[in-house]
């Protein structure tokens, strides 16, 4: 076979192509899902008919910009993708599809972060694991793209040694750590050193065009794999950290094992904190879980501990029925102590695997998704960052997949940075057991509505103030004379006031709204004509 560096450099970055819209000709209709007034399109991120698609992973830019990236394979040679959208993930453009001919390899992983203030220096890292089918050799890299073109502007991070077993990525997003310029991204990654694996650790200060530190995190005679990592910050602890969780198991072939986790101590860039063993501190979860996934609190209001929230999801192994539950630990104190809860997440029998996190910085709310692969169904559910009942969740979507073609979605959610709401990806099946990357989003409406920035009879102009605290004001145009419906909706998917139901003349209207009874949160303001409605986003403070 060929070198692993040849593969590391030329299969994941190499090239790239000339953009294309990937929802064009070939591209299936959307579809209407149903079963939620916040969710409507399932949609197929790239459609290409006999193309199987792998790994899918998807992050969004400060702007509200989303990028994917997913693998296929070409006559035993992997491909990497990656797709930007401009419109809430209604259409994609593919920037990138490359690899060049090293057979015999597929990708185990991907992983994917958008970094950047504005688009001068935004920038997309996606890093990835990459196996040699044939002995188990595994080898991971990092590369920078611009996240404008889509160009690859270098691969910033390899490791060659063959002996991967997973890796992570994350940045600081929206509140850039202190010391970094113009952004910081980490990189953590799993692998086999000698007698040992060990989890190690790389940062870096300036904008990810290099890794400036090092750390070696943990070490251990057993078998270390699917890390995950976070960053977090609040007003009381603004440098920020990076949170990082991962598995230990006896061997490769165990159902499961311990979970530890750690921070870097006390900036984005310090050496890490002693490792704690989580599964230790509930008898029902020792050495029984695995798949761990991270997410911090990341925003302007300290939580009710004047302190900063670490949570951890992870799949608990039940062996007497050989399926798996969801449980969690958190810690409201997470940058001081280690004093971990426990959680659960569900108590139905259902078999629950592969869950994904994140945190929700507008409106201060942990974002969780998972396939219940007994019901067929990928699950929304939310948490305030305050955990006061840590194992009741609000169950935004019971199923925001339309159709029942699942086997191991692997799901992913994100906050939206311009939306301030989810968007999620997962694989779905196609014929011949091939695999779609598939995408849908909070903030998506059914087929049969429009929920653009413009349409031909009705535009929102804008609504203020937002944030608002006793009156909310909007402006919207309209081409001729209609009757419109304003309805008020909570991010659960309720309708909690109809201030509006009247005819409007054609022109320019205003029209004000009474929120002083609305508790502090955020709504969407839905507006609709006789044909047509729009959705805006708005923030109430008390």
């Amino acid at each position: 076979m060929k070198p692993i560096i040849v593969l590391a450099f030329l299969i994941l970055f190499s090239g790239n192509v000339t953009p294309q819209n990937s929802n064009g000709n070939n591209a299936l209709p959307k579809i209407n899902s149903g079963n939620n007034p916040l969710f409507g399109d399932n949609i197929i991120i790239n459609n290409v008919p006999g193309q199987d698609q792998n790994n899918i992973a998807i992050c969004s830019a400060f702007n509200g910009w989303l990028y994917a990236t997913y693998w296929y394979s070409n006559n035993t040679v992997p491909y990497l993708v990656l797709l930007k959208s401009i419109d809430k993930g209604k259409t994609w453009v593919k920037v990138y599809d490359d690899a060049n001919g090293v057979n015999n390899h597929i990708m185990t992983k991907l992983t994917i972060v958008a970094c950047g203030q504005d688009t001068s220096n935004l920038k997309v890292f996606i890093g990835g694991c990459v196996k040699y089918t044939i002995d188990g050799r595994c080898g991971g890299c990092i590369g920078r793209f611009n996240g404008v073109s889509g160009t690859l502007e270098d691969a910033i991070f390899n490791d060659l040694s063959s002996s991967v077993r997973d890796l992570a990525i994350a940045g600081d997003n929206i509140y850039p750590a202190i010391n970094s310029n113009p952004f910081s991204i980490a990189v953590v990654y799993s692998k086999q050193v000698g007698n040992y694996d060990s989890v190690i650790v790389y940062t870096s200060n300036n904008g990810g065009m290099y890794l400036n530190s090092h750390y070696n995190l943990a070490a251990s005679g057993n078998y270390i794999s699917n890390v995950s990592i976070s960053y977090g910050r609040s007003p009381s602890y603004p440098n920020g950290r990076y949170f990082i969780s991962w598995e230990e198991k006896q061997n490769a072939n165990s159902p499961c094992g311990h979970i530890y986790t750690s921070h870097s101590e006390p900036n984005f860039n310090s050496a890490f904190t002693a490792p704690i063993q989580l599964d230790n501190l509930n008898p029902s979860t020792t050495n029984k879980l695995n798949n761990p996934a991270i997410s911090c609190q990341v925003n302007a209001a300290d939580n009710d501990q004047a302190n900063l929230t670490e949570l951890v999801i992870c799949e608990k192994y039940i062996s007497t029925n050989n399926r798996s539950d969801l449980v969690g630990f958190n810690n409201k104190s997470a940058v001081t102590t280690s004093d971990f809860q426990y959680l659960a997440i569900d108590t139905s029998t259902n078999n629950k695997v592969q869950p994904d996190l994140c945190f929700n910085s507008f409106d201060s709310t942990f974002m969780l998704t998972y396939y219940d692969s007994t019901d067929i169904r990928l699950p929304f559910l939310t948490n305030n960052f305050n955990l006061s009942n840590p194992s009741l969740w609000n169950i935004v979507s019971n199923k925001y997949n339309t159709d029942d073609n699942l086997s191991a979605p692997h799901p992913k959610v994100i906050l939206d940075f311009a939306e301030q709401s989810a968007a999620f990806t997962w694989i779905a099946d196609q014929s011949g057991g091939k695999g779609a990357a598939m995408f849908d989003a909070q903030f998506n409406f059914p087929v049969g509505s429009q929920e653009n920035e413009y349409n031909e009879n009705l535009l929102i102009t804008r609504i203020y103030p937002n944030p608002a605290t006793t009156y909310l004001e909007t402006e919207f145009y309209l081409k001729e004379k209609e009757n419109v419906t304003a309805s008020i909706i909570t991010t659960l998917g309720q309708c909690v006031d109809v201030p509006v139901n009247l005819s409007y003349p054609e022109g320019l209207n205003k029209t004000k709204i009474t929120i002083s009874n609305f508790s502090q949160g955020v709504y969407l303001l839905n507006i609709r004509a006789e044909r047509f409605c729009q959705t805006k986003r708005f923030q109430v403070l008390k």
